[in-house]
């Protein structure tokens, strides 16, 4: 890598593992899915974030990396009193080839490391994106599962509806059935009494018919007693005139 670690994540050299954690966090979150899809330079600088974090998570990993990077800092190598060692005095060694052969190993220790770095950090970013994906199965899962519920509950509720107004109208048709019924039943009631009512109504009319004939026939009976009386009593009179006795 070209810049630090730390440099790359934005955190000094003395940043605690909480503050490295935090840090990673806060970045990874605004590379989503479709941003490293776009954008390649995206893609780039979160490979570059993953390796830092990779590099500084890890206790082990983070202090050889501080170790390296505190070796690379260090100052020409200089006698007791501070005066550099001339090259004609240097120790064997100090000799120039001994030099390239210790830088040449140097580098291709740190090539093996940032390999080594590399591979974990791919690691790590097809871990986070098989979890990234992994999620969002799970997410689109769970709203699948919602969806069904959601039309388990509705058709619940369209079932319920229909069985209401089912039972609603059921009610209603028994309801006027009885209705009917108990129309048709006070209506012949209604008959009944009007044709009983006609038949006392024709008796009473017969019983007066009946008195009046009665009645008549009383009246004509006496009538009738009256004018044998009288025609008796004339007829007594006259005996009486003509022969001077009541019966003649």
């Amino acid at each position: 890598m070209e810049k630090s670690a730390y440099l790359i994540l934005g955190l000094p050299g003395n940043a605690s593992q909480a503050d490295i954690h935090e840090t990673y966090r806060r970045l990874s979150a605004s590379y989503t899915r479709e941003r490293l899809a776009s954008d390649a330079q995206a893609g780039k600088s979160f490979r570059e974030i993953q390796e830092a974090y990779a590099l500084l998570k890890s206790p082990e990993l983070r202090a050889a990396y501080d170790r390296e990077l505190a070796g690379l800092r260090k100052a020409p190598l200089e006698r007791p009193s501070g005066r550099a060692v001339p090259a004609d005095t240097a120790p064997v060694y100090l000799q120039p080839w001994l030099i390239v052969l210790v830088l040449l190993l140097g580098l291709g220790a740190y090539a093996a490391y940032n390999r080594s770095v590399e591979r974990k950090a791919a690691a790590a970013l097809a871990a986070a994106q098989a979890a990234e994906l992994k999620r969002k199965e799970a997410e689109e899962a769970l709203l699948a599962q919602k969806r069904l519920d959601a039309e388990a509950a509705t058709l619940e509720r369209e079932r319920l509806r229909k069985q209401r107004e089912d039972e609603s109208r059921e009610r209603q048709e028994r309801q006027a059935a009885e209705s009917s019924a108990a129309r048709a039943t006070s209506a012949m009631e209604r008959q009944q009494e009007s044709f009983r009512r006609q038949q006392e109504s024709a008796r009473r009319e017969a019983e007066r018919e009946e008195a009046k004939a009665q009645q008549a026939e009383r009246q004509r009976v006496q009538d009738a007693e009256r004018r044998v009386a009288k025609e008796k009593q004339t007829l007594r009179e006259l005996c009486l005139q003509r022969y001077g006795r009541p019966d003649c």
